[in-house]
């Protein structure tokens, strides 16, 4: 999802695609965003 709330980077690939890093991402695994988390997953 583009409306992630983490910290992303796009990263350009050798055919010119963007994708969507998530290594350097520390959002999800700080437990104040626990209840923001699921309910991003619940799709609400």
């Amino acid at each position: 999802k583009d409306d992630c709330p983490g910290d992303y980077q796009w990263i350009e690939r050798k055919d010119g695609r963007k994708i969507k890093s998530c290594m350097d991402c520390m959002w999800p695994h700080r437990p104040e965003n626990y209840e923001k988390i699921v309910k991003i997953l619940a799709g609400s």
